[in-house]
């Protein structure tokens, strides 16, 4: 009998990998705002801004989050179902299980915006602003 855990995709493959290119793949907006921040980052949706204010103050908007989450985690999704398709098969096992979860704590750590305290967490971005330019941006991108 397989533990469910320690024998699911989910936590093997497909969260960790959607986690880690979230963290990795933004697009990073320059934008014209009323005196506050000047960056917004996010892919598809912009869910955070850069400091706003002080260092590692953050503007965080909850919902465009989840979407870009919920869209990483549903192209990954497709993208091993296609390689599944192809042919490859993906293998479980418990130590990949305990990579994977690793991976995933990892992630949401490297991403600073959970674990600070000086954040500031609204649902979205109601502030007026323009985009003067927009550049896709693969690394560190706070």
């Amino acid at each position: 009998m397989k533990i469910f855990f320690f024998s699911n995709k989910f936590l093997q493959y497909y969260l960790p990998v959607s986690l880690i290119l979230f963290n990795i793949i933004t697009i990073k907006r320059v934008v014209v705002t009323d005196g506050s921040y000047d960056r917004l980052f996010g892919l598809p949706l912009a869910y955070i801004s850069n400091n706003d204010g002080c260092t590692g103050c953050y503007q965080v908007y909850v919902l465009p989050l989840l979407f870009d989450v919920l869209t990483y985690l549903a192209v990954v999704f497709l993208i091993f179902k296609l390689i599944e398709k192809i042919g490859v098969r993906l293998k479980t096992h418990w130590v990949l299980s305990l990579i994977g979860t690793l991976l995933i704590i990892i992630s949401i750590a490297a991403s600073g915006i959970l674990i600070n305290p000086d954040s500031h967490f609204n649902l979205s971005n109601s502030n007026q602003y323009s985009i003067t330019s927009s550049s896709f941006s693969i690394g560190n991108i706070y």
